[in-house]
Parts: structure tokens; C-alpha cells; sequence
């Protein structure tokens, strides 16, 4: 560069040394338009900065880009050429930087950071550059690298405040409230700032010391209503701590000092709603919603206070009431989605969402509550579809990475479900619960490289996190011996172990080879279990590759009757049962016919995961382990209804079809068994499975009942008994009763 100056320079001086007079007014109106360029630059620069103390970003903003066109502007003047640029540079540099604040405060933290690195092409930089580039990444979630910008600017300056508060802020997302605390303090005592304080009270509450907390606050008054945050804060403290009265009349006093101020009026209303006063809480948000029509948030609250008060039903009449007058908001549309989620109702949940969508299709909270009541409604295939949809209107988003992530992670596609924690990772990289579902799926994919590598850094961030501590263990596992791996599996997990005397150790025997083949371990496990479990055996070689493929769901739709035969029960059968019944228009009007004959059963993972689409809130079955242990499963209040629903059974119906049979006749009063008795295995098994061994072997390890039936050698008996094994005479026999 310094050779391209001199350069320029001497052809400028050549020229004016050949006609110096013809040049010598072209200077001096180049030098005047050079300062003036250079000041309308600094001036709109100023302007943009006033403009951001007033809040006024996206102004700011537009001065900040025309002080940068004169910047560059100034650059063509092709006279006095160093001194020239080092004032563009500068021009650029204070622009470039004042975006990069503008954007953060906007929240738009990719073009912050865009900004902030070109004004630190710019030798040299400032520590408020530094600043101004961790607090980009920081709100990128990029924690570690913002830490690092915040050190760079304390090496500039080693009193640059907002560098030590930018280091509380990263320490207190990550959770690290203790370093946290010590930077706000010493902020606090450079600058003696309401924010920092605020931060210091948060800090000592989140280490639960709430009394320390209160007494940072002793010196904020009512008087100073700048510090509102910290009344707040100063309230609640005083709910806990000294109870409901003693706040009750800081409240009332601080409602005197400010009668009119709304923002004043609605910390009381949530003062009443925490204080689980909810009639006065509903009292006063009615009253202040009448008289702020304009002040939508207040829908949000009036719906939580009549769902606290008396269910969902008064509600709804509020909702009501709101729609019929055509005063419906974004708010009580989004309020009413989420009362139907607190009732566990997540697909009823979704129309209200899609409406708030509608009315204010800007915010993001309505399509990312639609991702969360699809994930825990066990809509994963429809959470996918619907969040890649959200990422195309929507700015890079955690939440919606991570709903995208979850429900390939419970579909069993663990290379997807990872490539998504991965982006909401980007964002957070923090995320001890990513961290260790990333090192979890690694694991089932046999990657155990990187199931290694993920596990040790969740466990950097929380040593007792017990996936990680799993994956590890795991890890461990597989470097021994395939024959002892496989006779702790047993060992640990068979039914029947205690059963037959001597069985333990005559395991430790068969498995005592370190070398097993598959073969070998196949005939191991027949000659160790119980002359009468046909449940526990081995699947290996070509028999393991021909179990992965899996009889096609068949389904149809005929005369207000829908069909569904279900072969048996696999990795993803629930979630395909699942998206068809969804797809069903006014199923309340339709007969569901589900055909189980010859379904040997499966998972009951499956099973009870149609029950749940099936049933309202109930324990759909208990697992009861060897040692009396037992695990429930549950169903929500969700859940899709039919007119009537027919179940086609025979003697080869088993297990987990036996189970979805006896779930919906025990809990359903329009269910009718149609067929022959079933085979009565109130059984199920655990399955041990070798990717690269081709190796997977079922073990029978727990009983199953429904409201403590089994089934065990006692089989499910039909309503209707029917000797055919034609379809056509069970459709024949379904309408004859329907009649």
C-alpha cells in the first residue's frame, strides 16, 4: 500500500510541476470540498448517535450508512492522498462501528457482527470496537469467542466498564452466577448503574440467597420510578420473604406515588396472580384492560386468571365474548393456545395459534408454540414439516433447530437429529442437553469417536448430567469382551433369571469365551433361558437384515369406515399410525377399524403411543421388572375420538397388539373385539443390539398389564367370536352391528 502512495503521489506532483497554474484553483476547491464532505460525515454521525440514545435505531441507522457514503465519497478526490484516506478510514471505521451498536440494539445480531468486523479491519482498533463485537457474539450465543473480545478490549483498557459487564452478562447466561456476581459488583462500582444491579440482585437470588438480594434494595424508593426494574424485583422479594401484606403495602404505596402509570398498575395485577390471589387478579385485569383497550398483553393475563380460577370453561366464555364483539387479539388468541397446552391438549391447541399467526404473522411466538405442541403431542414427522416452514419466514432461530433436532432424535434418525442440534448449537453453544443427545445419538449410530467427544463436553458443563455419564459408560462397556457384554445384559435384565436355580451362573459359563460369534452366542442364549420362554432369542446375520424390512401399514377409507391394518409393532409404526389417523376428516363421525390379526407384537413403546393418540389422560400400562420395579406410561387429555372403534384379532395376536387391544377396551366404552382368543403374552422383552456384528437379541424382561390385568396364559377374550379368517366376514359381522 505504502508503494501504491508514493506511487500516486509522484504522478500528482509530475503533473503539477508541468502546469502548476492551471491547477491551483482545482486544489484549493478539492481541499474546500474535502472538508466538507468530512463534516456533513461527522455530522451524520452525531445525528445517528443522538438519534440511538433516543431509540430511534432505524433512523440512526440511515445516518450511520450516509456518514459511510461520504466516507467513501471522499476517497475519490484524488489530491493529498494518504492524509485523504486516513480520514476516510476514520470516517468508515466510527460508521461501521455505530452500525454494528445500531443492529445489536435492533437484536439483529449477524448484521452487528458483519459491521463490527469491518471497522476491525481498521488499524488500530479500540476497545470500544472489542465491545461492541463481544456483545455480537454474545447475543449469537457464541460465548466463548465473546469472552474473548471482552479480554481483548481489558487489555486496551483495563477499566473499559462495558467489557467487564459484557463478561457478567456471558457468565450469567451460561449460568455461572457466581463469576457473574463479581463483575456486576465491580461494574457496579465503577459506574453505579440501575442495569448491573439489577443483575447483582438476579445473581444472589439465582444462588439462593434472596435476603442478601433484598438488601441491595434497601436504598430504592418509590420516588425514583427510573428504577422500575429493580421495584420489581424489590416486590417479589417482598412476597417471600416478609409475605403477602407487607408487599401488598409496598404495592399500594408505590400505586400512590404513580396512579396513572400502567406499567405500575400491571406489576400489581401480577403481583395478585403470583400471590395465588387470583379473583383479584382477574378483578383488576378486567377493570385495567377496560381501561386500556389498547394494551393487548392484558388478554394474556385475564386468561390466565380465569384458567387459575375456574378451569378452562370461564375462559373460553372471555374468548368468546372477545371474538363475537371482533375485539380478538394476537395476545388473547396466543393466551388461549397455550391455556389448551397447560391442559396437556397440544393438537387442540394449534387452531388457536394458527390464529394468532394470522393476526400477527410478524411474531414468532405463534409458529414456534405450534413446533412445541407437535413435539410433545408426538407429532414428529408434522413438527419437521412445520418448522422447516417456520425457518423459511423466520430469522436463524434456536427454538426451532431444536424442535427439528428433538423429533429426529424421536424418530430414530440420529444423522438429521444431530445436523439440527448442530445449527441450534451455533447459536448456543452452551447447551448441556444438546450436547448430550448429540453424544447419544453418536453412540446408537456406533460413532463412538464423536459420542466420546460430545460427552466430555457435557459433562465440562454439568459432571452428574446422566446421558453423558451413560454414554460413557457405554463406551467403556465396548471394550470388553462381546460374550461379557452380552452376559451382563442378560444377567442384568432376563425375567426369569431367579426362576430356576443355578441359572446365574450357568450364564457366567455360557458366556465365559471372549471371541463369541455370533453363532455361538445364538446358541448360548437358547441353552441358558427357560424350556417355555419362546420370547427371548437371537437375530443375527441375514435374519438380522431381513428384520429391518418391515410389512407396509395398510389403510383405507369406505361408507364412514376407515381401516387400518397394523402388521406388527416397530421402531416407527406409532408415528405413521399416528400421521394417518391425523390426516382423518371429522373422525368423531367414523368407525375405526384396526385389524391386529397375526400381529405378533413388538415395542411397547409403539403400543402405548397409539394409546395416547387414542385415550384421554390415564396410565395406559405398567411395566413390572424382576424386581418389582415398575414404570407407567401415560396418556395426555389429547387425543383423537371415533364413533366407534373395532379391533380384528386371532390366536396370533401377542404382545404389544394385545396390549393396544386391551388399552382402548379397558378405558373406551365404544370398543368392540372382534375375532378369535388372542395368544396371551403379557410379556415384554429388552433388545440388545451390535451394528457392526449384526447382532440383535431379544430378551423377555418385564410383565405388562392394564389397570393390573395381564394376560399372561390368560389371553384376550373377543365380544365377538368369529371362526373366518376372511376379511370380508369381520366387515360383514362390524356391519351388522353397526345397524
Amino acid at each position: 500500500m505504502k508503494k501504491k502512495y508514493k506511487y500516486l503521489l509522484i504522478i500528482a506532483i509530475f503533473i503539477s510541476c508541468m502546469s502548476l497554474n492551471a491547477c491551483s484553483l482545482t486544489i484549493d476547491q478539492e481541499k474546500l470540498e474535502a472538508l466538507k464532505i468530512i463534516k456533513q460525515a461527522e455530522e451524520y454521525n452525531k445525528e445517528g448517535l443522538k438519534l440511538h440514545n433516543q431509540e430511534e435505531y432505524i433512523k440512526s441507522i440511515e445516518c450511520f450508512h450516509k456518514s459511510l457514503e461520504l466516507a467513501n465519497q471522499l476517497e475519490t478526490l484524488y489530491l493529498e492522498t494518504v492524509k485523504k484516506e486516513n480520514k476516510a478510514d476514520e470516517l468508515r471505521d466510527n460508521a461501521w462501528n455505530n452500525l454494528a451498536m445500531a443492529y445489536h440494539s435492533l437484536y439483529d445480531y449477524d448484521a452487528s457482527l458483519e459491521y463490527i468486523e469491518k471497522a476491525l479491519s481498521i488499524q488500530p482498533n479500540t476497545e470500544n470496537e472489542y465491545v461492541n463485537k463481544g456483545n455480537a457474539l454474545s447475543g449469537l450465543y457464541r460465548y466463548e469467542e465473546a469472552l474473548e473480545c471482552y479480554d481483548k478490549a481489558l487489555e486496551i483498557n483495563p477499566r473499559t466498564g462495558y467489557a467487564i459487564y459484557g463478561k457478567g452478562i456471558v457468565n450469567y447466561d451460561m449460568g455461572l452466577y457466581e463469576e457473574a456476581l463479581k463483575l456486576f459488583l465491580k461494574y457496579n462500582e465503577m459506574a453505579r448503574d440501575t442495569d448491573a444491579l439489577l443483575y447483582i440482585v438476579k445473581c444472589e437470588r439465582n444462588m439462593g440467597n434472596d435476603e442478601k438480594a433484598l438488601e441491595y434494595l434497601e436504598d430504592i424508593t418509590i420516588s425514583n420510578k427510573t428504577e422500575f426494574d429493580l421495584l420489581k424485583e424489590k416486590g417479589e422479594l417482598l412476597t417471600v420473604l416478609r409475605g403477602y401484606e407487607e408487599a401488598r403495602g409496598f404495592y399500594k404505596e408505590l400505586l400512590m406515588q404513580y396512579p396513572d402509570d400502567i406499567e405500575v398498575k400491571h406489576m400489581i395485577g401480577e403481583f395478585y396472580y403470583n400471590s395465588e390471589k387470583y379473583k383479584e387478579a382477574l378483578d383488576y385485569f378486567t377493570e385495567l384492560r377496560e381501561e386500556n383497550p389498547d394494551i393487548d398483553v392484558l388478554d394474556s393475563w385475564i386468561i390466565y386468571s380465569y384458567e387459575a380460577l375456574e378451569g378452562i370453561e370461564g375462559a373460553l366464555e372471555y374468548y368468546k365474548e372477545r371474538v363475537d364483539n371482533g375485539t380478538a387479539t394476537y395476545e388473547l388468541y396466543n393466551a388461549v393456545g397455550n391455556l389448551y397446552v397447560n391442559q396437556y391438549l397440544y393438537m387442540e391447541s394449534i387452531p388457536y395459534f394458527e390464529k394468532a399467526i394470522k393476526s400477527a404473522p410478524e411474531n414468532k411466538d405463534g409458529y414456534l408454540n405450534i413446533q412445541y405442541a407437535l413435539l410433545y403431542g408426538k407429532r414428529y414427522n408434522q413438527c419437521i414439516k412445520y418448522g422447516k416452514l417456520a425457518e423459511e419466514k423466520l430469522d436463524p432461530n434456536y427454538s426451532i433447530y431444536w424442535y427439528i433436532g428433538e423429533s429426529y432424535y424421536n424418530l430414530h434418525d440420529y444423522e438429521q437429529a444431530i445436523a439440527y442440534y448442530k445449527r441450534a448449537m451455533e447459536l448456543y453453544p452452551e447447551d448441556e442437553y444438546i450436547l448430550s443427545n448429540i453424544a447419544y445419538a453418536y453412540l446408537k449410530m456406533e460413532d463412538f469417536e464423536n459420542a466420546g467427544k460430545y460427552a466430555k463436553q457435557c459433562l465440562e458443563q454439568n459432571p452428574s448430567n446422566s446421558t453423558a455419564l451413560y454414554v460413557q459408560e457405554s463406551m467403556a462397556e465396548r471394550k470388553e469382551p462381546v460374550g461379557e457384554r452380552v452376559k451382563e445384559f442378560i444377567l442384568e435384565n432376563y425375567l426369569y433369571l431367579e426362576d430356576k436355580e443355578g441359572l446365574a451362573e450357568k450364564i457366567e459359563e455360557l458366556f465365559c469365551k471372549e471371541d463369541m460369534t455370533n453363532e455361538e452366542i445364538a446358541k448360548a442364549v437358547d441353552d441358558m433361558k427357560l424350556e417355555d420362554d419362546q420370547f427371548t432369542f437371537v437375530l443375527y446375520d441375514d435374519f438380522y437384515d431381513y428384520v429391518s424390512y418391515i410389512e407396509q401399514i395398510e389403510y383405507k377409507e369406505e361408507k364412514g369406515q376407515f381401516y387400518l391394518r397394523i402388521p406388527g409393532f416397530y421402531e416407527n409404526t406409532d408415528n405413521t399410525v399416528i400421521d394417518i389417523l391425523d390426516a382423518i376428516k371429522h373422525p368423531e363421525k367414523k368407525d375405526l377399524i384396526i385389524d391386529l390379526r397375526d400381529n405378533s407384537g413388538g415395542l411397547t413403546d409403539t403400543a402405548n403411543n397409539i394409546l395416547d393418540v387414542l385415550l384421554p389422560e390415564y396410565v395406559t400400562s405398567t411395566l413390572i421388572s424382576r424386581d418389582g420395579y415398575t414404570y407407567n406410561y401415560y396418556s395426555d387429555e389429547s387425543r383423537i375420538t371415533f364413533k366407534h372403534i373395532y379391533l380384528l384379532v386371532n390366536e396370533n395376536t401377542a404382545s404389544a397388539a394385545e396390549l393396544l387391544t386391551l388399552g382402548l377396551r379397558t378405558y373406551l366404552n365404544n370398543v368392540t373385539v372382534i375375532g378369535r382368543d388372542t395368544f396371551g403374552k403379557g410379556v415384554g422383552q429388552y433388545v440388545y443390539e451390535d451394528l457392526e456384528r449384526k447382532l440383535m437379541i431379544y430378551v423377555v424382561s418385564h410383565y405388562w398389564n392394564v389397570r393390573q390385568q395381564n394376560i399372561m396364559e390368560n389371553k384376550i377374550k373377543p365380544d365377538v367370536y368369529i371362526k373366518s379368517d376372511k376379511l370380508q366376514d369381520y366387515l360383514k359381522v362390524i356391519g351388522e352391528i353397526a345397524e
